[in-house]
């Protein structure tokens, strides 16, 4: 005799069906925190449309296509531009399954696009759905389920930045009266008598059980650990997190930087192909939550615009468009963001639009639909000339800024247990600029001379060492990544509105005007905030070329600033200078040499110069009088 399964004329077996999907959805909530996934709402959504269409009872041939259907329409919501259901619409689609589809079967998974991943996750989810209800419904047991979810949470709170306290309180409460009243229900099939004066005393007991046992976790004593915490050397020995050990990582572009420490070996995996005409820095995205140990970003759904445009430099700043053509190599496993050099706004793959999302806050760049992997993306962007001046003109003292206050918000945020002798060494630093040009140009100047750069045997904080404290007075080397947080920290300290940047320098031209990018190429840089300017790049790493064009635009050198507010050294009398020192220097002595018929159409680029830690203005002078 088959059972009656209905949940319209059970509605115990309706409450039951309902924790099963509360119990699903804590599967989703972490997403954002350690994935790329920015639609959480449409996956609870579509689950729920799931969990719908398993308790109408329907023919198969009914059911399939409308889960058909309701993935193509959380596809087309996420990833697609063209008109639902469209021929072209159709042809992206196919296009797409089937060049996946061959890279699936050949289990080149690394290198599958983001909008098959994500359709192979809706799969899941469509299994996941109709398997819950057969647990809840038929079996009537959930606790392999239950435990697998505790599990999840428990690992994801222990070795990521997921916060999984309140999860767990959930989960545990879902879990125990889903299990409470699915032994109930089990008992039902067996004594028919049970009334639901019987699931009223159940319910009041379980109740009872759940306020007990969280009064006592809550309120009772907590006993020390009694063996050593082995989160660490289990972090350590699988190469991710804080731990204890210094071995080297193999550098490349990564998507978490919650834990930055250790040192890395040189990867030259290409990773793209660029034919530009003026090579610089291909930026990646920012981030701007300092934790203490690494970085991360808030999930800003709202902030997302598909074909959206950067927004990095203010009306006042001079730009000029520029082009290039990149080309992903497969051993790219970043392959979903758009690199671009400055303030990128349009992409093209073989002359048709390409479908992308750009996060306004972040400056990210997903890729939606479109890319020819043959041809490769065109992009345009703009390009910044900074005026010198107008950063000058940018007071440094406290309350004299003109930042708007999303920038103060977002941009000035330290932790709270960030050691005090940061913020005295950063004001010990810039202690007598006058303004925020000069003091960004005074922490970064310390950073390039002061530290050693250094990838190997970098050390990785200890437990409660807050990372840019231990580089600053401990180990005092590392690379970009220990160089750029410390700048970033520094200068927020003193409220200069900064954030963390990352993304690639600008690889090895290997033929006339393409560049090769490798994994070596990582890289990590800083951005500041100036008002009426924008978003100003800058370098701190040392042996690393700022990229980005400081200008004096007033061509009047009579009126720009004192050149010799600061003791600058002459490499001309430095008789001290090492082979490789003596070489940049002849290099550019010789530049200087070139320029001194032209000094001003020379100074445009002078910034460049920082590599070898001479002072910009020094040089500036240096060319006006020769």
């Amino acid at each position: 005799m088959s059972r009656d399964t209905s949940l319209f004329r059970h509605p115990h077996l309706a409450v039951l069906y309902v924790l099963g999907f509360l119990l699903l959805a804590e599967w989703l909530f972490p997403l954002p925190q350690f994935t790329d996934t920015g639609y959480v709402l449409v996956f609870l959504m579509l689950a729920g449309f799931f969990f719908i269409l398993s308790a109408i009872p329907m023919s198969t041939w009914l059911r399939l296509p409308l889960v058909v259907l309701a993935i193509l329409v959380c596809l087309d919501v996420i990833f697609f531009t063209e008109t639902f259901m469209s021929l072209a619409w159709w042809q992206t689609f196919i296009s797409e399954a089937v060049s996946q589809g061959n890279l699936l079967l050949t289990g080149e998974w690394q290198t599958l696009s983001p909008m098959f991943r994500t359709l192979l996750f809706m799969i899941m989810l469509m299994l996941m759905s109709f398997l819950i209800y057969y647990w809840v419904i038929y079996v009537k047991r959930i606790l392999f389920f239950f435990a697998c979810s505790v599990i999840y949470v428990a690992i994801l709170d222990t070795f990521t930045m997921y916060e999984g306290s309140w999860a767990m309180i959930r989960l545990v409460v879902i879990g125990f009266v889903l299990l409470a009243y699915l032994k109930l229900s089990r008992l039902s099939t067996v004594y028919a008598n049970i009334s639901w004066r019987d699931w009223t005393r159940w319910s009041i007991g379980t109740t009872l059980v759940i306020f007990v046992a969280g009064s006592v976790a809550f309120f009772g004593p907590k006993f020390s650990p009694q063996w050593p915490n082995p989160v660490p050397y289990i972090q350590a020995a699988g190469g991710f997190g804080e731990g204890y050990s210094t071995e080297n990582r193999r550098i490349g572009y990564g998507e978490h930087d919650d834990r930055l420490g250790g040192g890395f070996e040189l990867d030259e995996s290409p990773v793209m192909y660029a034919e530009v005409e003026d090579p610089g820095y291909w930026r990646g995205e920012a981030k701007h939550i300092y934790t203490g140990h690494g970085w991360e970003s808030e999930q800003h759904g709202e902030a997302v615009e598909e074909q959206g445009e950067l927004n990095l430099y203010e009306e006042q700043t001079d730009v000029e468009e520029n082009e290039a053509t990149l080309r992903y190599t497969p051993h790219f496993q970043t392959r979903e963001l758009i690199f671009a050099q400055g303030e990128f706004f349009e992409a093209t793959s073989a002359e048709q639009p390409l479908n992308y999302f750009v996060d306004a806050i972040s400056g990210r760049i997903e890729m939606g639909s479109g890319y020819d992997e043959e041809v490769g993306m065109n992009l345009s962007y703009r390009e910044a000339e900074f005026s010198i001046e107008r950063m000058q003109g940018v007071p440094f003292q406290e309350g004299d800024a003109r930042d708007p206050e999303g920038i103060e918000l977002r941009y000035l945020q330290t932790p709270e247990e960030l050691p005090e002798r940061v913020t005295e060494l950063a004001s010990e630093i810039t202690d007598g600029e006058t303004d925020r040009y000069r003091a960004v140009r005074a922490v970064e100047d310390h950073l390039r001379n002061e530290y050693e750069y250094e990838t190997e045997d970098v050390p990785i904080p200890e437990d409660g060492q807050d990372y840019v404290d231990q580089f600053l007075f401990e180990s005092q080397f590392g690379y970009c990544d220990n160089f750029s947080t410390a700048m970033v920290v520094m200068l927020r300290s003193q409220d200069i509105p900064a954030r963390w940047v990352k993304g690639f320098t600008p690889g090895e031209e290997v033929e006339d005007g393409t560049y090769q990018v490798t994994n070596a190429n990582a890289h990590s840089w800083v951005e500041v905030y100036f008002p009426e300017v924008g978003w100003v790049p800058f370098e701190p790493t040392p042996g690393f070329n700022n990229e980005a064009n400081h200008a004096y635009t007033d061509l009047e050198l009579s009126d720009s600033p004192d050149l010799d507010d600061r003791d600058v050294p002459d490499p001309l009398e430095d008789e001290q200078l090492d082979e490789g020192d003596t070489n940049e220097e002849e290099e550019s002595a010789a530049a200087g040499s070139s320029n001194a018929d032209g000094a001003i159409a020379s100074i445009n680029r002078i910034d460049q110069c920082d590599a070898f830690r001479w002072d910009h203005r020094f040089l500036l002078a240096r060319a006006y009088y020769h």
